[in-house]
């Protein structure tokens, strides 16, 4: 048996997912941004010819794309089976309705089956290579930067026609669609390069791995994704202590919000792929002989079965469900988790079902240290206006706000933080302060409570205020962000400036809509 066939995926992307209001650290194992494009291309290759494409495209396309800036790697997977163990990966059966837990048919009835549209989408290829781009616009360039790189490398060759010699004489058919990254659970890895020039100073060499790669498919509407988002959440939680998971990686062909789009790049795209079923392809050739310059673009018959994907990583046959029940167990829950999750997770879809590929061959980097660095400097994802959401808030010590308003704009080289509220014994008060959010202790101008601060950021959804009153520390506040953006919550402890008692509030904050009056 070759290697090739034997390599299973590494450690990439598990699906992330599923933060409740606010992200752990990336530091600590939690949730966080990646490079914000998912390329998936599906790749129907001549069973007996995979060995050869997987060399061949790591020499004529990869050897090129790994040193486009803005590119982050890419990810092999394969559902062809192993001939040393022909039961991975598991294709799940050829049923199209199958039994499944908690499964709620168009998020409303409980059925307990899924409609396994995964049956007919393996059909239609064997091979997936994901590549990862930091910005969509380092999407929107990347075909064009390979013609580019490869043309400067052999004047007067055309791309196409080289990759119709090489690539697409292995492969019955191609095409490719979009998605967006929501987040990840694999740390950010700042590794030089091996050689110093791959893109942005990472090392992008392949790596093999020898675990299941799974994909959970989701159909969830936009008006539910941060339900979903937090509901799933708690299944990572559980998933995270079993031995040999990695990730979660969630993508999704939903589009962001305002503050994700500014910050990706992301524009007016429409994910997912085009939904023509043919579409053009320079130097395609249909079951690898007869030229066509066109794409048969599968995904346009399944756009509308699933909005989401997740992705984790765990070794085969890993007994998963009593496993996470006896981590949902030890975090002092009592009862089944599955019970649990079919009532708060499963609602929030239409569908569901299951995939599993295994890996080739992974060079993933969830993040560049530039491009992490510049999210979290100037607060990243905590620009905006907020508005208090006292209904889903908490106070100790104090008695509730009757309202709260926080802006939070950029300025050169410092955050500015403006926030307006009105007591509960009706007294107003506006405070405000500039600062770097590199953990220098800065001026609070009108807040009774402190009159320096600093803020740091261990991630661009979590981070931690440390609070002082003539130069004591009197209090700290978490952040902590929203997968979605949408929100986040304040989690504050400090002492009062008139008699030194322990103060705590948990304040929500949801994110004003553009346009939207006071």
């Amino acid at each position: 048996m070759s290697r090739f066939s034997r390599l299973l995926l590494a450690p990439v992307v598990a699906l992330w997912m599923g933060c409740s209001v606010a992200a752990p650290s990336a530091a600590s194992g939690g949730l966080h941004p990646g490079p914000a494009a998912w390329l998936e291309e599906y790749w129907d290759v001549k069973p007996a010819k995979l060995d050869e494409f997987v060399t061949r495209y790591r020499q004529e396309v990869y050897s090129l794309a790994r040193k486009l800036p803005g590119y982050r790697g890419y990810t092999v997977l394969t559902n062809l089976p192993d001939p040393a163990a022909p039961s991975h990966p598991n294709l799940f059966g050829d049923q199209m309705i199958a039994p499944h837990y908690g499964i709620h048919l168009n998020g409303k009835v409980e059925t307990g089956r899924v409609i396994n549209i995964g049956n007919l989408l393996r059909r239609t290829h064997n091979v997936v290579v994901v590549h990862h781009l930091q910005t969509w616009a380092d999407r929107d360039a990347f075909r064009e930067n390979l013609s580019h790189a490869y043309q400067k490398a052999h004047p007067g060759e055309e791309y196409s026609e080289h990759l119709a010699r090489t690539i697409y004489a292995l492969a019955n058919n191609f095409w490719e669609a979009d998605f967006r990254l929501i987040e990840t659970g694999l740390e950010v890895e700042h590794r030089p390069a091996q050689a110093g020039d791959d893109a942005d100073g990472l090392d992008l060499e392949p790596r093999p791995s020898h675990t299941g790669w799974y994909k959970e498919y989701f159909d969830v509407d936009a008006t539910e994704l941060s339900a979903f988002l937090r509901a799933y959440d708690e299944t990572y939680t559980v998933m995270k202590p079993i031995p040999g998971y990695r990730g979660v990686t969630i993508v999704t062909t939903l589009a962001p919000d305002a503050a994700e789009s500014a910050r990706t790049s992301y524009g007016n795209r429409v994910l997912g792929a085009p939904g023509e079923l043919y579409v053009p392809q320079p130097g395609m050739l249909m079951d690898g002989t007869i030229r066509t310059d066109t794409s048969i673009n599968f995904s346009s018959l399944f756009a509308r079965t699933y909005t989401l994907i997740t992705y984790y990583e765990v070794p085969w046959d890993t007994k998963l469900l009593p496993l996470m029940q006896k981590n949902w167990e030890a975090l002092g829950n009592k009862g089944g988790r599955i019970e649990h999750v079919s009532n708060t997770l499963f609602p929030h879809a239409r569908n569901h079902w299951d995939m599993q590929y295994r890996a080739i061959e992974t060079s993933f980097a969830s993040t560049s240290g530039e491009a992490r660095h510049a999210t979290v400097e100037l607060g990243g994802l905590w620009l905006g206006t907020w508005d208090a959401d006292l209904t889903h808030s908490t106070f100790n010590g104090r008695p509730p706000y009757q309202s709260g308003t926080m802006t939070v704009t950029a300025e050169a080289g410092v955050t500015h933080v403006v926030c307006d509220v009105v007591t509960a014994s009706g007294v107003a008060f506006h405070f405000d302060y500039r600062d770097p959010q590199d953990g220098t202790d800065v001026p609070v101008t009108g807040n009774p409570y402190y009159d320096t601060e600093s803020t740091v950021w261990s991630d661009p959804f979590s981070g931690t205020r440390t609070e002082r009153r003539r130069g004591e520390i009197t209090g700290k506040t978490l952040f902590a962000i929203a997968p979605d953006g949408m929100s986040y919550t304040a989690n504050s402890s400090r002492t009062t400036p008139e008699d030194g008692h322990l103060y705590t509030s948990v304040i929500l904050w949801k994110r004003r809509a553009q346009g939207t009056p006071r």
